[in-house]
């Protein structure tokens, strides 16, 4: 082996075991943007004291530290290295210790695994984003399984579509959860007290880390300009959007309490429905028609070849027939959610647009979706 490109006088020195290293870097990578981002931002910021080493990454908007006290032989020093090449090093390391070293002042790094040694060139320390330290009287611990339930229970209805930012968000204030893309709005009552907003784009992430995790609580923190969540070994920051959550709450309220025609059925039964009429649904406008008479809901879809599935099933119903045309995924995910053996809707009417609504609410009212009504030219 090639000694020369050891480093003999390192200011960073850390061994780690590769088993405890890959998942931290693992989870990093995914918060580390493409190409034409910032230099600093395509490293890994990796720190280490006497008790931890920190791996931290950074899209600008979304922020990563994640940490392991499976560590020796330890010089403390923080370092930027290049992220995706240090990942592709580590993963190919056979099982065993990994010793990172580097000298910062020539900007050297070394990875050593077995008999093998990696040299890599490290980054100038400036551009990546400083956070606070965690200080828990900061913070608001709460459940962390009443959190994602929550969050879960709303975010398939906010938007898909990167055109509408402020459709792409789950809002929380005060433990009210919400989500809208435009057509719909899910909203989840908790007994939760804290406020802040999630991209939906960070919530897979963030829901992966705190299932390996398998910690019982989430401390949240609400900063100037950004949020703050902590939980097991990781900290994720994410900064505050620039514009608003929109203003659905007015209207949802309002179609409500204008409303008097009340629908009950199995919710079981209904997601069975739904799910078998799917087939012959239109790719186009995913529409679904339900029939509703005084004892009998009839659930139909067609598509534009004239294929079409009708599936009934007993209800309750006081008013008089009517035929209601929803977006079918959209009916099915908010049944999906929904915590009750009884599915409760409400026929109401936009008070703005005067559009007929579907509400679906739980006995409690912790649990609410509005579904817009689907304009359908079909027979």
């Amino acid at each position: 082996m090639d000694d020369s490109l050891e480093i003999r006088d390192p200011d960073f020195k850390v061994d780690i075991d590769k088993e405890d290293l890959l998942p931290l870097l693992e989870h990093a990578l995914v918060f580390v943007p493409g190409k034409d981002s910032d230099t600093s931002l395509l490293n890994f910021k990796l720190e280490v004291n006497d008790s931890f080493l920190t791996v931290s990454s950074s899209d600008s908007k979304v922020s990563l530290e994640i940490t392991s006290s499976t560590i020796s032989n330890v010089v403390t020093g923080v370092v930027l290295i290049p992220a995706k090449d240090l990942f592709s090093i580590v993963k190919s390391c056979n099982p065993g210790v990994i010793s990172l070293s580097a000298d910062t002042d020539k900007r050297n790094a070394t990875v050593r695994s077995g008999e093998t040694l990696w040299f890599l060139k490290l980054t100038v320390q400036r551009g990546f984003p400083e956070y606070e330290e965690f200080s828990a009287g900061k913070y608001e611990k709460i459940s962390s399984t009443e959190l994602f339930q929550a969050i879960a229970r709303t975010k398939f209805a906010a938007s898909k579509e990167s055109l509408r930012p402020h459709y792409l968000l789950v809002d929380v204030a005060s433990g009210v959860f919400s989500a809208t893309d435009g057509l719909r709005f899910q909203q989840v009552r908790t007994g939760l007290s804290t406020s802040f907003c999630l991209p939906i784009g960070v919530i897979s992430d963030i829901f992966k880390l705190w299932k390996i995790s398998k910690d019982e609580e989430v401390f949240i923190g609400s900063f100037s300009d950004h949020f703050v969540f902590v939980f097991g070994t990781a900290k994720v920051t994410v900064q505050k959007p620039s514009f608003n959550f929109p203003s659905t709450e007015q209207v949802f309220q309002q179609a409500i309490l204008s409303n008097d025609e009340f629908l009950s059925v199995s919710r079981e039964e209904l997601i069975d429905a739904v799910s078998k009429i799917q087939h012959t649904v239109d790719v186009d406008t995913s529409e679904i028609k339900l029939s509703i008479k005084k004892k009998i809901l009839e659930v139909k879809s067609v598509d534009r070849a004239g294929n079409r599935s009708v599936s009934s099933l007993p209800c309750s119903w006081e008013g008089s027939p009517r035929e209601v045309v929803v977006n079918y995924l959209h009916l099915y995910e908010a049944l999906r959610y929904y915590p009750e053996v009884q599915a409760n809707f409400y026929l109401g009417t936009d008070y703005k647009t005067k559009k007929s609504m579907l509400l679906l609410r739980s006995t409690d009212k912790t649990y609410f979706s509005v579904i817009s009504q689907i304009i359908s030219n079909r027979k």
